[in-house]
């Protein structure tokens, strides 16, 4: 070992000490090195499967996040108080049918086109599909309703118009008979799409004829009350006692102020 002379400061004269020793580099064997890289790809391993599931969570997020969406949009074009198509009614409804399915439509549509990759669009493609199934089955049954009550509306308004022309056909008996004929014809219709049964729908068919029959003797009476006269005596049966009674009144006056 070499002797390195130092100046002791204790005695002041020269001492002999030793030099520390230095360990030297130690180099890793290839054992080590294998070691070391089956580490780093076990974590390595770890952070891709703890990123993939990271992403599967936030694909299932993003699904059920536009599935919410879209059940707000359907539940508003059904259910908006204002605008809502379960709640219109009659021809209202019947017109927008074609509308509200095809707004739902593009609703999910542009949802859809919002979702990052095909795992997110598989998921919320069957939400969708659920959502759109039970929205149409809703859309489809009301209306069926409501255009039962448009057709019901739109006859009964027929039979309004047809009386009127039955009054306007007096004393021509061919045109008298085939008015007749087709408020009848249009009376049938009404209790049908009513769903009346036999006595509902004679109750209904003889309200109208003593309605009718009033409307046209007054209407009568006033321009002609021999023509009034005739009229009752043809007609009369089909009005009630209490109508008949006030008719033959009504007719005993216009003929006093002839």
């Amino acid at each position: 070992m070499p002797i390195v002379p130092t100046t002791s400061l204790a005695v002041g004269g020269v001492q002999e000490t030793a030099a520390p020793r230095v360990s030297p580099a130690v180099n890793p064997t290839g054992e080590q090195m294998a070691d070391l890289g089956t580490a780093i790809t076990r974590l390595g391993a770890v952070g891709l499967r703890l990123s993939a599931d990271a992403q599967a969570d936030v694909d299932v997020a993003r699904a059920k996040e536009r599935e919410k969406l879209g059940a707000d949009a359907v539940h508003k074009a059904l259910l908006d108080p204002a605008t809502g198509f379960l709640n219109l009614k009659g021809k209202s409804a019947v017109d927008a049918r074609k509308h509200v399915t095809r707004s739902i439509d593009a609703s999910f549509a542009q949802l859809e086109a919002g979702l990052e990759n095909e795992n997110q669009r598989e998921m919320f493609a069957a939400a969708k599909d659920a959502h759109l199934r039970r929205a149409l089955a809703q859309i489809d049954s009301h209306t069926s309703t409501e255009a039962r009550s448009y057709l019901a509306g739109e006859t009964e308004a027929s039979i309004e118009q047809k009386a009127i022309e039955w009054r306007t056909v007096q004393g021509d008996p061919r045109a008298e008979d085939e008015a007749r004929a087709l408020i009848d014809r249009e009376l049938a219709d009404l209790s049908e799409v009513l769903g009346e049964g036999p006595k509902e729908a004679s109750v209904r068919r003889a309200t109208t004829l003593r309605q009718m029959h009033g409307e046209t003797f007054l209407d009568l009476v006033n321009k002609s009350p021999e023509k009034a006269r005739d009229y009752l005596d043809r007609h009369g049966r089909e009005m009630s006692p209490a109508q008949t009674k006030q008719a033959e009144e009504t007719l005993k006056t216009a003929v006093m102020d002839q």
